[in-house]
Parts: structure tokens; C-alpha cells; sequence
């Protein structure tokens, strides 16, 4: 699947929107890294803001995710397979808070945010797996395989 890199207001809301379905990371984000935007007042205010509800829409799937996937774990493997992915996940979003059409103040809070979001997460893992599994091996895992590795 190929999509063009939005120029337009209206094309942005669909790239947006794709990234907020999650599925074609790796062709929405190469669109939007190659888009271009007219940064003007009003318009900037309304795309930051569609941008961050479709992050934390997927920052929200893809906690959703890790939690059943880390449910369903059976092994070791699996563990750091869920982590991976959420890792993944949010790499993607960091890439889509810092692409190019968007001025650099509003590229560091955005990617700020994202980043953030994944040291709560690793902070959280790390502190669940200490009271949860007196062994140290999930602590292990989770410090071996740190989401916030953006």
C-alpha cells in the first residue's frame, strides 16, 4: 500500500487517521516524513491536537496489547516478544511526533510526551515484576528488553 505524502490540511487527517488505526506504520510514517504543511494559526493549534489524540489512541491500543499478550505469555520468549512489540509501538510514535512539517517547539514536546510515556511504562514494569516475581528474572527481562529504548 502506497500513500502519497499529504500536503494539504485534509490529506494530513487521513495520514493521521491511518496512524491512529495502526497496521501500515512503516509507509504512514515514511508519508508523513515526507509531507509538508502550511504552519499557520488556527490550523497548527487543530493538527497538533488531531496528532496527539491519534498517539495516545495508539499509545492506549497498544497498552492493551502488552497486557494480552503478557496474560497469554507461556514462556520467556513470549515475555520479551510483548516488550519488543510495545517497544516497537512506541518508537513508531516518537517517529511521528518528530517529522519534519512540524516546527521544532511543537516536535520536542510531542516526541517529549511519547518519550515520557514510555519511561512511566518501563518505571511501572519494573516495579510490578519486584513485588510479583521474587526470583528477579522478570526484573531481569524487563531491564534486558527496556521499552522506553526509543
Amino acid at each position: 500500500m502506497t500513500i502519497t505524502p499529504p500536503q494539504t490540511y485534509a490529506q494530513w487527517m487521513d495520514v493521521i487517521d491511518a496512524l491512529a488505526a495502526g497496521g501500515n506504520d512503516d509507509t504512514v510514517i515514511a508519508a508523513m516524513n515526507q509531507g509538508t504543511l502550511v504552519w499557520q494559526s488556527g490550523v497548527s493549534e487543530r493538527f497538533v491536537q488531531h496528532l496527539i489524540e491519534a498517539i495516545n489512541q495508539r499509545l492506549s491500543s497498544a497498552a492493551d496489547r502488552f497486557a494480552k499478550a503478557q496474560s497469554r505469555a507461556r514462556s520467556e520468549r513470549d515475555v520479551i516478544q510483548s516488550l519488543l512489540d510495545l517497544r516497537k509501538n512506541l518508537a513508531t510514535l516518537a517517529q511521528a511526533g518528530s517529522i519534519p512539517a512540524i516546527p521544532e517547539p511543537y516536535r520536542s514536546q510531542i516526541r517529549g510526551l511519547v518519550v515520557q510515556q514510555a519511561n512511566d511504562i518501563q518505571n511501572t514494569l519494573e516495579r510490578s515484576a519486584a513485588t510479583v516475581d521474587r526470583t528477579g528474572r522478570m526484573a531481569h527481562i524487563i531491564r534486558t528488553h527496556p521499552v522506553n529504548t526509543l
